[in-house]
């Protein structure tokens, strides 16, 4: 019988979404990128530790290990450590095995990252993953891989001495977290991971708080620990203000703009890009960005500035939109689509928010930017001014020199010599100075005046040194 006969027209029906499909959106998401996974890893255990703080736990500092076993020309296995909440069966397979739930807590106000509930299980398109966890007394155990996608149960039992010692959990609950990576894979090196992992952005408040320690192990040299620490740039504050947004009247966003003494490359790009404005809620770092190419491209002066902009407003319009996406309600103006890229790539630039959030900030940066240009420019000036002076000085003292050497041989007639033209009979002519006489052997300057006849075009006088005694 033809399926097609069971179907009734007007009969609702969930639509079937394929395992190619996940894995499809799994891939665009990770980008081919180890690291991606890993943070996604390292941030979940840094929210389970934020969460045990809100509710009041002793736990002082939150230790997360990462460790690494390299095998030539075979799976590369990470392994993951906190000992934070830890998980039971039941909190595997409700965070685990649900795709797209949102039961991170964050939609209850509980400090968490999680928002789409897929973050971990993306991992899974590396290779296989696997659960260990250990609360309150109980051990459970899960595992899913890439090619069947499914959450398998391993152990659901109370925890013994030999689990404590295999996930070195000595006492209290956590999780290890296994990540057998293909070996298609390409994996940083260890010095990647050293000094450059912890610059990736969305690492680096984890990195540098005092209440986490994040250690790097690998399983090759057990006793060779790294501690990864993540240092901000040094700078000297020159903005730190809650701005406006016309818009968005109680998003009270904070700007805080920072200036380095060092030049700071762009690399917008780039994941480990120290540069920009990070952009951050109550617990996630979204991105970092510009804000606008015009501020990008303001090279060099943008290269000297780096800063936060912190706005847990972002927190309420994903919860805003969750709850009338509850309700089945329609979505307003001012909040139409989620703000955040589901694909991990900061907030959607087409939301209404982020443009004018990011035109706002804009505008402070830009003023700043000029402000140095105008500085630097002036600077310019002042230098070119300062050459100018003194190249004219030295061409002056050049010229003075030059006048003193020619001019003080030449002997310049008095001026009762000088003779006005209507001293000058027509056709007449005068000698300067009169009755002169010059001694034999020596030179003396003569200024002969002479006035042709008005009818005359030409006339000519012929001058000669002998006297008419031809002496």
């Amino acid at each position: 019988m033809n399926n097609l006969n069971k179907i009734k027209v007007g009969e609702k029906k969930h639509l079937i979404y394929d395992d190619r499909y996940f894995r499809l959106n799994a891939e665009r998401v990770m980008k081919g990128n180890v690291i991606r996974a890993l943070v996604e890893l390292i941030t979940n255990c840094d929210d389970s530790y934020s969460r045990l703080g809100k509710n009041g736990s002793k736990e002082t500092i939150g230790t997360i290990e990462i460790r690494i076993f390299r095998k030539r020309n075979s799976c590369t296995t990470f392994k993951i450590l906190d000992r934070a909440e830890g998980m039971t069966l039941e909190n595997m397979y409700s965070k685990i095995g649900r795709v797209g739930y949102a039961n991170s807590g964050f939609l209850e106000g509980k400090p968490s990252r999680g928002l789409m509930g897929r973050g971990a299980k993306e991992c899974v398109i590396f290779g296989s993953l696997r659960y260990q966890s250990i609360k309150d007394d109980g051990y459970a155990e899960t595992e899913i891989n890439r090619k069947h996608l499914d959450l398998i149960a391993i152990a659901d039992r109370p925890v013994n001495e030999a689990d404590r010692v295999n996930l070195e959990i000595n006492k209290g609950n956590g999780t290890l977290v296994t990540l057998e990576v293909d070996p298609k894979w390409k994996i940083p090196n260890n010095e990647t991971f050293i000094k450059k992992f912890p610059k990736y952005y969305s690492l680096r408040d984890i990195m540098s708080e005092d209440n986490r320690k994040i250690i790097f192990i690998d399983e090759r040299k057990p006793n060779k620990k790294y501690h990864l620490i993540y240092d901000y740039p040094d700078g000297k504050t020159v903005f730190n203000e809650e701005i406006s947004i016309p818009e968005y009247p109680n998003a009270n966003p904070m700007l805080i703009i920072k200036r380095s003494k060092e030049r700071i490359k762009t690399e917008a790009s780039s994941d480990y890009w120290e540069g920009g404005f990070q952009v951050k809620s109550e617990k996630a770092i979204h991105e970092v960005t510009s804000f606008s190419k015009d501020i990008e491209n303001d090279l060099p002066y943008f290269e000297y500035y780096f800063g936060f902009l912190v706005c847990n407003y972002i927190d309420k319009l994903v919860r805003d939109y969750e709850k009338i996406e509850k309700k089945k309600g329609d979505h307003t103006d001012r909040n139409p689509f989620y703000i955040i890229d589901p694909e991990r790539n900061g907030l959607n630039v087409e939301h209404p928010f982020t443009r004018a959030l990011y035109k706002e900030a804009g505008i402070v940066v830009k003023n700043l930017l000029k402000k140095e240009r105008e500085k630097e420019n002036n600077k310019i000036r002042e230098i070119e001014n300062r050459e100018t002076k003194n190249r004219l000085k030295k061409l002056a003292k050049e010229v003075s020199k030059f006048i003193k050497e020619n001019v003080e041989d030449i002997e310049i007639p008095v001026d009762e010599y000088y003779i006005d033209s209507s001293e000058i009979p027509s056709g007449g002519w005068r000698i300067i100075p009169k009755g002169l006489n010059i001694p034999i052997g020596q030179e003396k300057r003569v200024y002969i005046y002479c006035k042709p006849i008005s009818c005359k075009e030409k006339e000519y006088i012929e001058i000669s040194t002998l006297n008419k005694d031809n002496i």
